[in-house]
C-alpha cells in the first residue's frame, strides 16, 4: 500500500460517513447478480461494521480489505461475523488480478471512506474499480481532503523536533490537496477507466462539537505519522497539530455565546457505476 492511513475511525468521520450514506442509499440499485460487496479501507472496521453492515442486504456478502495486516488482524477480533471477510490488499497495484480481492469477482458494490485519497496512481485504483465491479454494480467513495493539511505539515516539517518524523510528508498527501476543481480531476479518473458518473462532487463539511477532545480525535485519526511519534512525544506533538489547525483558519474557537467549535474541512464524493 502507499502512503500512511488513519488508524481508527473518528467521531468527525462517522458522521459524515451517516449523513452519505443517508442520501444515497435509496439511489442505490441492487439489480446486479453478483452478491459480494467490497470495501476499499476497512481500516479497524468502525465505519464498515457499525454504519454500512447494518445497512446491507442480508444476503450480500462483504469482503472488506486494506493495505496492513495489523488493521486486518485487529477486524478479525472485533468483529468476527459470518457475512464478512477480511483480507490484506494492495489496492493500488497494477495486478489487482493477483491479489485476494479477485477471488470474490465480480463486486455488486465497492464503498470506500477516507482511504483512496493517499493513493498516489488515482488512475490505476479507478481503473482497479471498474474490473472489480460487475456489469451494473456500483461504487460509491468518499475522500476527505483535509483543507489544514498542507500548512499544517509544511508548519511541523519546519520545526527542528518535528522535522525527523514529517519531513516526507509530501509523499503521502492526497494527490488533491492543492487542486483548484479536485471534483473534475477525480470525474476524469473515473471517466478514464470507463466508469459511468452518478455523481461526483467536493463539499465542504462543517463539524460541530461541544467537546475540543472529538476535534483532536479527528485530527488524530487521520494523522500520517502516528506510526512514527515515539509515545513520549505524543501528547506535545498532537498539541501542536491543534495549534496549528486554529492559526490557519479551520478550527474556529467559541465565542462568548457560542460553546460550540467548529472545525471545516473539503470531502471528494463519488457514485458510480459500471455500464
Amino acid at each position: 500500500m502507499e502512503g500512511l492511513q488513519h488508524q481508527q475511525s473518528s467521531v468527525l468521520e462517522r458522521q459524515l460517513v451517516q449523513t452519505l450514506l443517508d442520501e444515497v442509499w435509496p439511489r442505490l440499485s441492487w439489480s446486479a447478480p453478483s452478491k459480494n460487496a467490497l470495501v476499499i479501507g476497512c481500516a479497524t472496521g468502525e465505519t464498515m461494521c457499525l454504519d454500512l453492515l447494518p445497512r446491507m442486504p442480508q444476503d450480500v456478502f462483504i469482503v472488506a480489505g486494506d493495505g496492513r495486516q495489523e488493521m486486518i488482524n485487529e477486524c478479525v477480533a472485533r468483529f468476527p461475523f459470518d457475512n464478512v471477510g477480511f483480507i490484506v490488499v494492495d489496492f493500488g497495484t497494477p495486478d489487482i488480478q493477483a491479489t485476494q480481492a479477485w477471488n470474490l469477482v465480480p463486486y455488486t458494490k465497492i464503498f470506500s471512506f477516507f482511504y483512496l485519497q493517499s493513493i498516489r496512481d488515482q488512475n490505476q485504483v479507478m481503473e482497479n474499480i471498474y474490473k472489480l465491479l460487475v456489469d451494473g454494480g456500483e461504487a460509491f467513495i468518499v475522500m476527505i481532503i483535509y483543507t489544514a493539511v498542507d500548512s499544517l505539515y509544511l508548519a511541523l516539517s519546519r520545526a527542528d523536533y518535528w522535522n525527523l518524523y514529517v519531513q516526507d510528508y509530501r509523499h503521502f498527501v492526497t494527490p488533491y490537496q492543492l487542486l483548484d476543481d479536485p471534483a473534475d480531476v477525480l470525474r476524469g479518473f473515473l471517466e478514464d477507466a470507463g466508469l459511468q458518473i452518478i455523481n461526483v462532487e467536493c463539499r465542504e463539511v462543517n463539524f460541530s462539537s461541544q467537546n475540543i477532545n472529538v476535534i483532536r480525535e479527528g485530527v488524530r485519526a487521520t494523522n500520517l505519522f502516528h506510526s512514527r511519534l515515539p509515545p513520549a512525544v505524543q501528547l506535545s506533538y498532537w498539541e501542536d497539530c491543534i495549534s496549528e489547525v486554529r492559526s490557519n483558519g479551520k478550527l474556529i474557537l467559541p465565542h462568548p455565546n457560542d460553546a460550540m467549535y467548529h472545525y471545516r474541512y473539503n470531502a471528494l464524493i463519488a457514485h458510480v457505476m459500471k455500464p
